[in-house]
């Protein structure tokens, strides 16, 4: 009888070389919806660094602990009978190196960015942020953009045309350099008001941040 044919296992190593990958596709999908959700994410939908390097983990360690389970598995039962066969113990242990590698760059960059992130949250606001505190940046981009809107000869005590507002201040949400929240004001006011000669002049006056 030939070695060949006294091969053993070839069959349980052939479904090691088929199924194991797809605990690689798993962890890859998972790591792809995570990605999505920490770097778009809005609101209660963003993943915190910590959470994302937490699913990031537990990603990694269904490739990893699995192909690492089979590939000790296909050792021992090598070390009893010589003829069993290699086909499972080569596929785990590629999948196991495949495993180690993109979630260790992943997680690797993760953490780097984590620590740049953590660094740039705890510099001080730039002086141009702080410019404007204690609320006098609204009232600042009142007196600038009602002072514009009388130049272009229009009135600003007209209302707005959405809601009947004569506030042509409106607020938004920013984000300062150094990550933290801050607050934006806008002046807009309704082009109709105007002179036609005016009405080539943009909306919004001007962006203000506090």
């Amino acid at each position: 009888m030939s070695e060949y044919d006294r091969t053993t296992g070839v069959g349980t190593g052939v479904a090691i070389a088929v199924l194991l990958p797809g605990t690689l596709v798993v962890c890859w999908l998972i790591d792809l919806v995570v990605y999505i959700r920490n770097a778009a994410g809005q609101g209660d939908d963003r993943l915190s660094d910590g959470a994302t390097l937490g699913w990031y983990l537990g990603a990694a360690a269904l490739p990893v602990l699995v192909s690492a389970l089979v590939l000790v598995v296909q050792l021992a039962i090598r070390r009893y009978d010589e003829h069993y066969s290699i086909v499972g113990t080569i596929a785990a242990l590629v999948v196991l190196a495949i495993a180690v590698l993109t979630n260790g760059q992943l997680i690797g960059s993760h953490l780097v960015s984590t620590a740049r992130s953590a660094y740039e949250q705890a510099q001080p606001p730039t002086a141009a942020e702080t410019y404007f505190t204690g609320g006098t940046a609204r009232e600042a981009l009142r007196k600038i953009g009602d002072h514009t809107v009388e130049l272009l000869g229009g009135d600003p005590s007209v209302s707005n045309a959405t809601d009947g507002s004569t506030d042509h201040i409106e607020t938004r949400p920013c984000s300062l350099r150094n990550g933290s929240r801050g607050t934006e004001y806008a002046y807009s006011f309704p082009d109709l008001s105007l002179t036609p000669s005016a009405k080539l002049a943009p909306a919004d006056i001007g962006l203000v941040r506090d």
